[in-house]
Protein backbone atom coordinates (compact mmCIF):
# COMPACT_ATOMS: atom_id res chain seq x y z
CA UNK A 1 0.00 0.00 0.00
CA UNK A 2 1.30 3.76 -0.88
CA UNK A 3 1.95 6.33 1.33
CA UNK A 4 -0.45 8.13 -0.56
CA UNK A 5 -3.61 5.06 -0.04
CA UNK A 6 -2.45 5.11 3.64
CA UNK A 7 -2.90 8.59 4.09
CA UNK A 8 -6.56 8.55 2.45
CA UNK A 9 -7.55 5.65 4.70
CA UNK A 10 -6.20 7.55 7.95
CA UNK A 11 -8.14 10.74 6.72
CA UNK A 12 -11.38 9.30 5.27
CA UNK A 13 -11.34 6.02 7.83
CA UNK A 14 -9.42 6.41 10.54
CA UNK A 15 -10.27 10.02 12.16
CA UNK A 16 -14.09 9.53 12.06
CA UNK A 17 -13.70 5.97 13.66
CA UNK A 18 -11.15 7.70 16.13
CA UNK A 19 -13.99 10.40 16.70
CA UNK A 20 -16.91 8.20 17.25
CA UNK A 21 -15.06 6.20 19.58
CA UNK A 22 -13.59 9.27 21.43
CA UNK A 23 -17.61 10.70 21.30
CA UNK A 24 -19.25 7.58 23.00
CA UNK A 25 -16.53 7.36 25.63
CA UNK A 26 -16.98 11.05 26.43
CA UNK A 27 -20.79 9.64 26.44
CA UNK A 28 -20.07 7.14 28.29
CA UNK A 29 -17.56 8.04 31.15
CA UNK A 30 -19.74 12.03 31.65
CA UNK A 31 -23.49 9.96 31.99
CA UNK A 32 -25.38 12.23 34.29
CA UNK A 33 -26.16 8.85 35.94
CA UNK A 34 -27.92 10.94 39.10
CA UNK A 35 -30.29 12.35 36.71
CA UNK A 36 -31.09 8.82 35.48
CA UNK A 37 -31.35 7.46 38.96
CA UNK A 38 -33.96 10.49 39.68
CA UNK A 39 -35.86 9.78 36.49
CA UNK A 40 -36.38 5.70 37.74
CA UNK A 41 -37.61 7.24 40.98
CA UNK A 42 -40.24 9.45 39.36
CA UNK A 43 -41.60 6.90 37.67
CA UNK A 44 -41.85 4.50 39.58
CA UNK A 45 -43.28 6.72 42.15
CA UNK A 46 -45.03 8.87 40.33
CA UNK A 47 -46.25 7.57 36.84
CA UNK A 48 -47.88 8.91 34.04
CA UNK A 49 -51.49 7.60 33.74
CA UNK A 50 -53.33 7.55 30.79
CA UNK A 51 -54.25 11.36 30.53
CA UNK A 52 -50.75 12.14 30.50
CA UNK A 53 -50.66 13.41 34.74
CA UNK A 54 -48.90 11.79 37.38
CA UNK A 55 -50.22 9.91 39.93
CA UNK A 56 -49.02 8.67 43.27
CA UNK A 57 -48.32 4.52 42.94
CA UNK A 58 -48.27 3.56 46.51
CA UNK A 59 -44.61 3.00 45.46
CA UNK A 60 -41.58 4.28 47.05
CA UNK A 61 -38.01 3.56 45.53
CA UNK A 62 -34.88 3.97 47.11
CA UNK A 63 -31.36 3.50 45.10
CA UNK A 64 -28.29 3.91 47.00
CA UNK A 65 -25.94 3.67 43.93
CA UNK A 66 -26.13 3.70 39.89
CA UNK A 67 -23.13 3.45 38.06
CA UNK A 68 -22.26 2.05 34.31
CA UNK A 69 -21.77 -1.38 33.93
CA UNK A 70 -19.87 -2.01 30.45
CA UNK A 71 -21.66 0.20 27.15
CA UNK A 72 -25.31 -0.02 27.83
CA UNK A 73 -25.52 -1.12 31.29
CA UNK A 74 -26.03 0.34 34.49
CA UNK A 75 -25.30 -1.15 38.23
CA UNK A 76 -27.98 -0.58 40.95
CA UNK A 77 -26.81 -1.27 44.65
CA UNK A 78 -28.99 -0.63 47.78
CA UNK A 79 -32.09 -1.01 45.95
CA UNK A 80 -35.37 -0.69 48.44
CA UNK A 81 -38.76 -0.71 47.46
CA UNK A 82 -41.32 -0.11 49.88
CA UNK A 83 -45.45 -0.33 48.96
CA UNK A 84 -47.90 0.81 51.06
CA UNK A 85 -49.60 -1.39 52.90
CA UNK A 86 -52.84 -2.43 52.33
CA UNK A 87 -56.29 -2.04 53.90
CA UNK A 88 -56.99 -5.73 56.05
CA UNK A 89 -60.23 -7.50 56.20
CA UNK A 90 -61.05 -5.86 59.25
CA UNK A 91 -60.81 -2.23 58.13
CA UNK A 92 -64.56 -0.89 56.51
CA UNK A 93 -63.55 0.99 53.49
CA UNK A 94 -65.06 4.74 53.50
CA UNK A 95 -67.85 5.75 51.69
CA UNK A 96 -65.29 7.28 48.99
CA UNK A 97 -64.14 3.57 47.63
CA UNK A 98 -60.54 4.68 49.41
CA UNK A 99 -59.27 1.72 51.49
CA UNK A 100 -57.34 2.65 54.64
CA UNK A 101 -54.62 0.84 56.25
CA UNK A 102 -54.78 -0.22 59.84
CA UNK A 103 -52.38 2.20 62.38
CA UNK A 104 -50.42 -0.78 62.75
CA UNK A 105 -50.14 -2.27 59.42
CA UNK A 106 -46.44 -3.22 58.05
CA UNK A 107 -45.90 -1.96 54.24
CA UNK A 108 -44.13 -4.73 52.53
CA UNK A 109 -40.37 -3.84 51.64
CA UNK A 110 -38.06 -5.76 49.13
CA UNK A 111 -34.31 -5.15 49.37
CA UNK A 112 -32.06 -5.30 46.62
CA UNK A 113 -28.34 -5.81 47.48
CA UNK A 114 -27.29 -5.57 44.25
CA UNK A 115 -28.80 -5.31 40.71
CA UNK A 116 -27.11 -5.24 36.69
CA UNK A 117 -29.20 -4.54 33.63
CA UNK A 118 -27.98 -4.08 30.49
CA UNK A 119 -30.73 -3.43 27.44
CA UNK A 120 -30.27 -4.48 23.59
CA UNK A 121 -29.86 -1.79 21.43
CA UNK A 122 -30.68 -4.38 18.66
CA UNK A 123 -33.52 -4.65 19.89
CA UNK A 124 -34.61 -1.21 19.95
CA UNK A 125 -34.63 -1.31 16.09
CA UNK A 126 -37.39 -3.25 16.10
CA UNK A 127 -39.37 -1.22 18.53
CA UNK A 128 -38.94 -3.53 21.31
CA UNK A 129 -37.66 -2.18 24.44
CA UNK A 130 -35.54 -5.70 25.85
CA UNK A 131 -33.59 -5.37 29.18
CA UNK A 132 -31.30 -8.44 30.90
CA UNK A 133 -30.88 -8.21 34.47
CA UNK A 134 -28.98 -10.46 37.23
CA UNK A 135 -30.29 -9.37 40.79
CA UNK A 136 -29.11 -10.41 44.26
CA UNK A 137 -31.55 -10.41 46.76
CA UNK A 138 -32.78 -12.12 50.04
CA UNK A 139 -29.96 -14.64 49.72
CA UNK A 140 -29.89 -15.77 46.59
CA UNK A 141 -30.32 -15.01 42.91
CA UNK A 142 -32.98 -13.48 39.64
CA UNK A 143 -31.99 -13.73 36.61
CA UNK A 144 -33.97 -13.28 33.33
CA UNK A 145 -34.91 -11.25 30.38
CA UNK A 146 -38.17 -9.10 30.21
CA UNK A 147 -39.00 -7.93 26.43
CA UNK A 148 -42.01 -4.99 25.66
CA UNK A 149 -42.78 -4.08 22.34
CA UNK A 150 -46.32 -2.80 21.34
CA UNK A 151 -48.09 -6.71 20.61
CA UNK A 152 -46.29 -8.59 23.53
CA UNK A 153 -44.99 -9.17 26.46
CA UNK A 154 -42.13 -11.72 27.48
CA UNK A 155 -40.72 -12.68 30.21
CA UNK A 156 -38.11 -15.62 31.52
CA UNK A 157 -36.79 -15.38 35.10
CA UNK A 158 -34.68 -18.01 37.02
CA UNK A 159 -34.74 -18.07 40.80
CA UNK A 160 -32.52 -19.52 43.17
CA UNK A 161 -32.90 -20.20 46.68
CA UNK A 162 -34.64 -16.71 47.56
CA UNK A 163 -35.09 -17.08 51.18
CA UNK A 164 -39.12 -16.02 51.96
CA UNK A 165 -37.71 -14.55 55.76
CA UNK A 166 -35.33 -12.27 53.91
CA UNK A 167 -37.61 -10.95 51.16
CA UNK A 168 -40.53 -9.79 53.46
CA UNK A 169 -43.21 -9.58 51.25
CA UNK A 170 -44.82 -12.67 52.13
CA UNK A 171 -44.59 -11.93 55.57
CA UNK A 172 -45.64 -8.69 55.69
CA UNK A 173 -48.82 -9.98 53.76
CA UNK A 174 -49.98 -13.01 55.64
CA UNK A 175 -48.93 -10.79 59.41
CA UNK A 176 -46.44 -13.95 60.78
CA UNK A 177 -43.27 -14.51 59.99
CA UNK A 178 -42.38 -17.03 56.72
CA UNK A 179 -39.29 -19.18 56.05
CA UNK A 180 -38.72 -21.19 53.11
CA UNK A 181 -36.31 -21.12 49.82
CA UNK A 182 -37.82 -20.38 46.10
CA UNK A 183 -36.35 -21.38 43.20
CA UNK A 184 -37.86 -22.64 39.61
CA UNK A 185 -37.90 -20.96 36.22
CA UNK A 186 -40.82 -18.67 34.51
CA UNK A 187 -41.08 -18.69 30.78
CA UNK A 188 -44.04 -16.05 29.60
CA UNK A 189 -44.70 -14.97 26.11
CA UNK A 190 -48.24 -12.40 26.85
CA UNK A 191 -49.80 -10.79 23.61
CA UNK A 192 -52.20 -8.90 22.67
CA UNK A 193 -54.14 -11.81 21.08
CA UNK A 194 -54.73 -14.67 23.57
CA UNK A 195 -53.74 -16.99 20.65
CA UNK A 196 -50.13 -15.45 20.89
CA UNK A 197 -49.97 -16.06 24.52
CA UNK A 198 -48.36 -19.49 25.76
CA UNK A 199 -45.31 -20.20 28.50
CA UNK A 200 -45.42 -21.52 31.34
CA UNK A 201 -44.14 -21.45 34.92
CA UNK A 202 -42.52 -24.28 37.49
CA UNK A 203 -41.69 -22.51 41.03
CA UNK A 204 -41.34 -24.87 44.54
CA UNK A 205 -40.92 -23.78 47.76
CA UNK A 206 -38.72 -26.03 49.95
CA UNK A 207 -39.20 -26.14 54.06
CA UNK A 208 -41.98 -23.72 54.08
CA UNK A 209 -42.41 -22.76 58.20
CA UNK A 210 -45.13 -20.18 59.11
CA UNK A 211 -44.90 -18.76 62.40
CA UNK A 212 -42.24 -19.07 65.48
CA UNK A 213 -44.75 -18.82 68.50
CA UNK A 214 -44.78 -15.13 69.19
CA UNK A 215 -45.73 -13.29 66.15
CA UNK A 216 -49.57 -12.74 66.69
CA UNK A 217 -52.13 -13.28 63.94
CA UNK A 218 -54.56 -11.06 63.78
CA UNK A 219 -58.33 -11.56 62.84
CA UNK A 220 -61.00 -10.01 62.39
CA UNK A 221 -63.34 -10.68 65.34
CA UNK A 222 -60.66 -11.92 67.56
CA UNK A 223 -59.84 -8.00 69.24
CA UNK A 224 -56.67 -5.96 68.60
CA UNK A 225 -54.15 -8.06 70.32
CA UNK A 226 -54.62 -10.94 67.76
CA UNK A 227 -53.38 -14.35 68.61
CA UNK A 228 -50.30 -16.11 69.29
CA UNK A 229 -49.68 -18.65 66.49
CA UNK A 230 -46.78 -21.29 67.01
CA UNK A 231 -44.36 -22.81 64.49
CA UNK A 232 -46.51 -24.95 61.38
CA UNK A 233 -44.47 -26.98 59.52
CA UNK A 234 -45.87 -26.58 55.91
CA UNK A 235 -43.28 -28.98 54.00
CA UNK A 236 -42.57 -27.83 50.30
CA UNK A 237 -45.19 -25.97 48.41
CA UNK A 238 -45.09 -26.81 44.13
CA UNK A 239 -46.69 -23.95 41.63
CA UNK A 240 -47.05 -25.44 37.94
CA UNK A 241 -48.86 -24.10 35.47
CA UNK A 242 -49.48 -24.33 31.89
CA UNK A 243 -50.26 -21.46 29.61
CA UNK A 244 -52.53 -21.45 26.30
CA UNK A 245 -55.10 -19.20 24.65
CA UNK A 246 -54.40 -16.45 27.19
CA UNK A 247 -55.03 -18.17 30.14
CA UNK A 248 -52.09 -19.79 32.64
CA UNK A 249 -54.26 -22.84 34.70
CA UNK A 250 -52.38 -24.11 37.54
CA UNK A 251 -51.61 -27.83 37.05
CA UNK A 252 -50.14 -28.46 40.11
CA UNK A 253 -51.00 -25.88 43.40
CA UNK A 254 -50.42 -26.98 46.80
CA UNK A 255 -47.82 -28.49 49.93
CA UNK A 256 -45.85 -32.15 49.30
CA UNK A 257 -44.71 -33.49 52.57
CA UNK A 258 -46.15 -30.98 54.75
CA UNK A 259 -46.32 -32.15 58.47
CA UNK A 260 -48.83 -30.24 60.01
CA UNK A 261 -51.13 -28.89 57.49
CA UNK A 262 -52.09 -29.78 53.83
CA UNK A 263 -52.40 -26.90 51.64
CA UNK A 264 -54.03 -27.21 48.26
CA UNK A 265 -55.01 -25.30 45.54
CA UNK A 266 -56.84 -24.63 41.77
CA UNK A 267 -57.73 -21.92 39.31
CA UNK A 268 -56.04 -19.59 36.61
CA UNK A 269 -54.47 -16.62 35.95
CA UNK A 270 -56.07 -14.69 32.90
CA UNK A 271 -52.99 -13.17 30.96
CA UNK A 272 -53.50 -9.91 29.18
CA UNK A 273 -51.22 -7.40 27.33
CA UNK A 274 -50.17 -5.10 29.21
CA UNK A 275 -49.38 -7.98 31.77
CA UNK A 276 -50.08 -4.94 34.80
CA UNK A 277 -53.62 -5.97 33.20
CA UNK A 278 -53.59 -9.92 33.85
CA UNK A 279 -56.46 -11.08 36.75
CA UNK A 280 -55.64 -13.87 39.05
CA UNK A 281 -58.44 -16.42 40.05
CA UNK A 282 -58.20 -18.93 42.65
CA UNK A 283 -59.38 -21.22 45.15
CA UNK A 284 -57.06 -22.40 48.06
CA UNK A 285 -57.95 -24.58 51.45
CA UNK A 286 -56.23 -25.36 54.12
CA UNK A 287 -56.04 -28.38 56.53
CA UNK A 288 -54.70 -28.77 59.67
CA UNK A 289 -53.52 -32.39 61.11
CA UNK A 290 -54.90 -34.03 64.04
CA UNK A 291 -51.66 -34.46 65.56
CA UNK A 292 -51.26 -30.35 65.31
CA UNK A 293 -54.54 -29.19 66.36
CA UNK A 294 -53.99 -31.11 69.84
CA UNK A 295 -50.56 -30.25 70.25
CA UNK A 296 -50.88 -28.46 73.34
CA UNK A 297 -53.05 -26.39 75.43
CA UNK A 298 -52.80 -23.14 73.58
CA UNK A 299 -53.48 -25.08 69.86
CA UNK A 300 -56.61 -26.54 71.23
CA UNK A 301 -57.63 -23.21 72.48
CA UNK A 302 -56.73 -21.46 69.06
CA UNK A 303 -58.64 -23.82 67.05
CA UNK A 304 -61.58 -24.22 69.91
CA UNK A 305 -61.78 -20.08 69.29
CA UNK A 306 -62.14 -19.99 65.43
CA UNK A 307 -65.91 -21.15 65.42
CA UNK A 308 -66.42 -17.64 67.08
CA UNK A 309 -64.95 -15.67 64.11
CA UNK A 310 -67.38 -15.23 60.84
CA UNK A 311 -64.88 -15.05 58.51
CA UNK A 312 -63.13 -18.41 59.68
CA UNK A 313 -66.77 -20.06 60.02
CA UNK A 314 -67.64 -19.41 56.68
CA UNK A 315 -64.22 -20.46 55.29
CA UNK A 316 -64.75 -23.73 56.77
CA UNK A 317 -65.79 -26.53 54.58
CA UNK A 318 -67.78 -30.17 55.62
CA UNK A 319 -64.29 -31.95 56.27
CA UNK A 320 -62.87 -29.57 58.63
CA UNK A 321 -60.62 -27.62 56.15
CA UNK A 322 -60.81 -23.78 55.73
CA UNK A 323 -60.86 -22.43 52.08
CA UNK A 324 -60.90 -19.14 50.52
CA UNK A 325 -61.25 -17.77 47.21
CA UNK A 326 -58.77 -15.15 46.08
CA UNK A 327 -59.30 -12.63 43.09
CA UNK A 328 -57.71 -9.25 41.50
CA UNK A 329 -55.53 -7.91 39.44
CA UNK A 330 -52.26 -9.60 39.69
CA UNK A 331 -50.31 -6.59 40.87
CA UNK A 332 -52.85 -6.85 44.39
CA UNK A 333 -53.42 -6.57 47.22
CA UNK A 334 -55.62 -9.37 47.36
CA UNK A 335 -58.41 -10.09 49.87
CA UNK A 336 -59.55 -13.52 50.59
CA UNK A 337 -62.82 -14.32 50.54
CA UNK A 338 -64.14 -17.30 52.66
CA UNK A 339 -65.21 -20.03 50.75
CA UNK A 340 -66.52 -22.74 52.61
CA UNK A 341 -69.13 -23.91 50.26
CA UNK A 342 -67.39 -23.80 47.42
CA UNK A 343 -65.88 -26.88 45.68
CA UNK A 344 -62.88 -28.15 47.43
CA UNK A 345 -59.48 -26.86 46.21
CA UNK A 346 -57.39 -29.15 43.75
CA UNK A 347 -60.49 -31.27 43.12
CA UNK A 348 -61.48 -32.69 39.48
CA UNK A 349 -63.91 -30.68 38.04
CA UNK A 350 -67.49 -32.45 37.02
CA UNK A 351 -67.20 -33.95 33.30
CA UNK A 352 -69.15 -31.88 30.65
Amino acid sequence: MSPTTRQRLLTWVGYPLFATASFLVSVYLTFPYDHLRDYLVQEVEHPRGPGGERGDSGIRLEIADLSPSFVTGVDLEGVRITRRAAASAAVPVPTNGTAQPEADAKPMVLEIDALTARISLLSLLAKTVAVSFDAELAGGEIEGEVAVSEDETQVELALETIDLRRLGAPSAALGLPITGKVGGTVDLTVGKESSATKGSVDLTIDGVVVGDGRAKLKLEGMGAEGLTVGRIEIGKIVVRAGVENGVARFTQLGTEGGRDVTVTGSGQLRLVHPIRGSRLELLVGVKFADAFKNRDARTRGLFAMLDVVPRLRAARTPDGALQWQIAGPLTGPFRPTPAGAARPAGAARPAR
